[in-house]
C-alpha cells in the first residue's frame, strides 16, 4: 500500500482513540477521520495525475543498475532492474516493487533494459509479474542470460509489447533511444562489440533538461556515440556508464556530456573497485556533483516545472 502522509497517519490513530471511546460522538469522529482520508487519498491521486515535476530515483540495489522515472502526469519508466550476480537475490521483488507500492505507482508505462548482464536485468520479470506493464524495450541483442530471458517470457504470459526502441512523448516528457543505432536509424547491434558497448543509451527531457542513461557503455561505445556529435548527447544528468569502471567515462564521452550531476550506481565494498578514482576525479573536474548509490544511498533527483534541477540521497 502507499505510504501514509502525516495527515492520513494523524487521522488513523485519532480514528482508532476515538473508536476505544465509543459513544455517538466518537462515531462522528470516526467519520470526519473516514472523509479526512478519503480526501488525501484522492489528493494524492490527483496530484500524480496533474502533477508536473519529474522525478529520478536511482535505487539502491548493491551491485547493479535500477532508475524509476516518475514522469509528469502520473507516467512512469523504469530503466534497467538488476543488481548483484547473485541468482538469489531479486532485486524486483525486494527493492524495486515494494518501492513503486510505497509510491502509490500500479502501473509502468516503459520498462528498459540497457543490455542483458543480470545486474541489470534480474529484477525485471517481477515487475512484470506484479504490475500494469505498456512495453518494453531492449537492444535486440540474443542472450540466454536468465534475467532477459526470464522478462522476455513474463512480458509474453502477460501479453506486454516488446518493441524496437523510438522517440516517445510521456506525460510531456521525451525518451529518445540514441545508441546502438546504424546510419539509417534502425536498432542494430554490433556482434563485433561486447555487450557492454551494445548498451542501449536513453535520454529523458523535460522542461529543457535531460538525463542520459548510459548502461555500461565502455570507451569503445563511448567513442563511436560521440563521434555521431548528437546535441542530444549533453545532459544535465548522468548515470555514469559501467558503474565508473575505468574502461568507461573516457575524456571525450565526460567532455561531451558535461554535466552537472553524475550519478555513480554501484555495490559497497564490491570485488571490481567500483568507481575508479581516477573517474570519479574526471566526471568532478569537468564540473559535476558526483553522487554514488553505495555512499548516498538512493539518490533522487527532481526537475520541476520551470526546469530547476535538485538531487539528494537517502542516507
Amino acid at each position: 500500500v502507499p505510504a501514509p502522509n502525516l495527515v492520513e497517519i494523524v487521522a488513523w490513530y485519532v480514528a482508532l482513540v476515538a473508536v476505544a471511546a465509543r459513544g455517538r460522538r466518537a462515531l462522528r469522529v470516526v467519520a470526519a477521520c473516514a472523509l479526512v482520508l478519503g480526501a488525501s487519498a484522492a489528493w494524492r491521486a490527483a496530484a500524480r495525475a496533474w502533477g508536473e515535476t519529474l522525478t529520478a530515483t536511482f535505487l539502491d540495489v548493491g551491485q547493479g543498475d535500477a532508475c524509476v522515472v516518475e514522469l509528469p502526469h502520473g507516467r512512469v519508466l523504469v530503466v534497467d532492474g538488476g543488481g548483484s550476480f547473485d541468482p538469489r537475490f531479486d532485486p524486483g521483488q525486494q527493492v524495486i516493487a515494494p518501492f513503486l507500492w510505497r509510491r502509490g505507482i500500479r502501473r509502468i508505462d516503459l520498462i528498459v533494459l540497457s543490455h542483458p548482464h543480470p545486474d541489470h536485468a534480474n529484477g525485471l520479470a517481477t515487475l512484470v509479474d506484479n504490475f500494469d506493464v505498456g512495453e518494453v524495450w531492449t537492444n535486440g541483442q540474443e542472450t540466454s542470460q536468465p534475467g532477459t530471458v526470464a522478462l522476455l517470457q513474463a512480458a509474453a504470459r502477460h501479453h506486454v509489447p516488446v518493441r524496437a526502441p523510438r522517440p516517445l512523448a510521456l506525460g510531456g516528457a521525451t525518451i529518445r533511444p540514441l545508441w546502438p543505432f546504424d546510419d539509417a536509424g534502425a536498432l542494430a547491434v554490433d556482434p563485433a562489440r561486447g555487450e557492454n558497448d551494445n548498451s542501449l543509451v536513453v535520454t529523458v527531457g523535460w522542461r529543457g533538461r535531460s538525463l542520459l542513461f548510459a548502461g555500461d557503455l565502455e570507451a569503445d561505445g563511448e567513442d563511436a556515440l560521440v563521434a555521431r556529435a548528437d546535441p542530444a548527447l549533453a545532459a544535465d544528468v548522468v548515470k555514469v556508464p559501467h558503474h565508473g569502471s575505468k574502461t568507461s567515462s573516457t575524456a571525450e564521452f565526460v567532455a561531451a556530456t558535461h554535466p552537472s550531476l553524475a550519478v555513480i550506481s554501484v555495490g559497497e565494498r564490491n570485488r571490481w573497485g567500483f568507481p575508479n578514482p581516477r573517474v570519479t576525479a574526471r566526471w568532478r573536474g569537468a564540473g559535476a556533483r558526483v553522487m554514488r548509490t553505495d555512499s548516498d544511498g538512493g539518490v533522487t533527483v527532481t526537475i520541476d516545472r520551470r526546469g530547476r534541477v535538485a538531487a539528494k540521497g537517502s542516507l
